[in-house]
């Protein structure tokens, strides 16, 4: 079983945005916008999103090592058309210091499905968030439910308490552009009753 963490699932909605520069460039205006999140080491196998070039987190990034992140292809194309990523090293606005690139994962919609891909940087998880805990993704052998249930917490902390599990297909039919969707079908489905009805009561 493939198991990670992510700040914010995918089609959720709520990411933050951010931009870098790179450093070295002479052009102090060019400046790369993104979506941002914090993903753990083991993300990008549960979730299924390819490493395309340089490698995953691991645990060389610590909470107290170098600033490192990773960068999706599309972002990968924008910035460095003609280079490779790996290696280089951008400035943060918020962030002191220079920030190497470590990894190139594939292109993953955070946004909608029928929306365009986004630019995307993530850094790596260090720790679990005390108020709100963590969104854990998993990508089980057997059965979500039992997995949720059993063996996905005592795989983490017997103490650990896993609430809400869900799988892709669901989170997809929540997803707000999901939902945004729905209410003109139900709508029309409304109209489409009511004008039955007149008829069936006009005959």
């Amino acid at each position: 079983m493939a198991t990670g963490t992510v700040s914010v699932l995918p089609l959720t909605g709520g990411l933050a945005t951010g931009g870098f520069q790179v450093v070295g460039r002479t052009d102090p205006s060019e400046k790369f916008g993104f979506s941002i999140r914090d993903i753990s080491s083991g993300y990008l196998h549960a979730i299924g999103v390819p490493l395309i070039a340089g490698r995953n987190f691991d645990n060389r990034d610590a909470a107290d090592g170098p600033r490192v992140v990773m960068i999706n292809l599309k972002l990968a194309l924008a910035a460095f058309p003609h280079e490779d990523p790996v290696g280089k090293r951008v400035v943060f606005p918020w962030i002191k210091g220079h920030v190497e690139i470590v990894g190139v994962a594939g292109d993953e919609n955070t946004g909608s499905l029928d929306a365009e891909v986004q630019r995307s940087c993530t850094s790596r998880i260090v720790r679990v968030w005390a108020a709100g805990g963590a969104l854990w993704c998993a990508r089980p052998a057997g059965d979500m439910v039992d997995c949720g249930r059993s063996q996905g917490s005592a795989g983490i902390d017997a103490e650990v308490v896993v609430s809400r599990v869900r799988t892709m297909e669901q989170v997809v039919a929540d997803a707000p552009y999901t939902v945004m969707r729905r209410y003109p079908a139900m709508l029309m489905g409304a109209f489409a009753a009511i004008a039955l009805l007149m008829a069936v009561i006009g005959i």
